[in-house]
């Protein structure tokens, strides 16, 4: 009986252990990077997604982009808090040319995490860590897999296997991902990252 009992027990929790967080619902914008949202006030665009029921406004740049509008970003963050929504800030790779060494991307990208979740510590809870990088690393027409076929055809392969992707560009965002979050790990040990895939 006392086995039962405790059973039992362990049993009533259960529903509270399973029980999911309600989806928070988001809006994805370019307010930093898009030339029609400058034509369109920021307390506009927070308004409409305030109205539309969604709790987190997404946006996406690179480093460039944030360095010459960080002031509008922090316009931007402001307003956003004062409505009680959260930013989704992308943070887009510095740069992944071909001619950019992996020790570049590692710097690059280090400083860019570093820099932003150090300046918005507590303001800032979450990042996502590019955007469809994977379609970006994908083998194209004409290039080699990393076993030695030829792809021939003008869409990418499905990207389920390592021989699907071209291995410097792969390489490039390996470090990029790894560079960023130990960066904003670093600066913000609470901060949580997210990486996206094209599908």
């Amino acid at each position: 009986m006392k086995f039962i009992s405790k059973g039992l027990a362990l049993l009533s929790l259960i529903p509270s252990v399973l029980q999911a967080e309600p989806v928070q619902w988001g809006i994805n914008g370019h307010p930093l990077t898009q030339e029609s949202y400058w034509h369109v006030p920021l307390d506009d665009q927070l308004d409409l997604v305030k109205e539309s029921g969604a709790k987190w406004y997404r946006i996406s740049f690179g480093f460039a982009a944030f360095r010459a509008n960080a002031a509008r970003f922090d316009e931007l963050l402001a307003k956003a808090e004062r409505r009680g929504l959260k930013l989704l800030p992308v943070l887009m790779p510095p740069s992944l040319k071909p001619e950019e060494t992996l020790e570049q991307v590692r710097e690059e990208s280090a400083a860019f995490g570093k820099e932003m979740a150090g300046r918005y510590k507590g303001r800032i809870t979450h990042w996502e860590l590019g955007n469809e990088l994977d379609h970006f690393a994908l083998i194209k027409k004409g290039e080699t897999t990393p076993s030695g076929k030829q792809w021939i055809w003008d869409g990418a392969p499905e990207g389920s296997s390592p021989d699907d992707y071209e291995t410097g560009r792969y390489e490039r965002c390996r470090e990029f991902f790894k560079s960023i979050h130990h960066a904003i790990k670093q600066a913000d040990p609470s901060a949580l990252t997210m990486v996206d895939t094209a599908g």
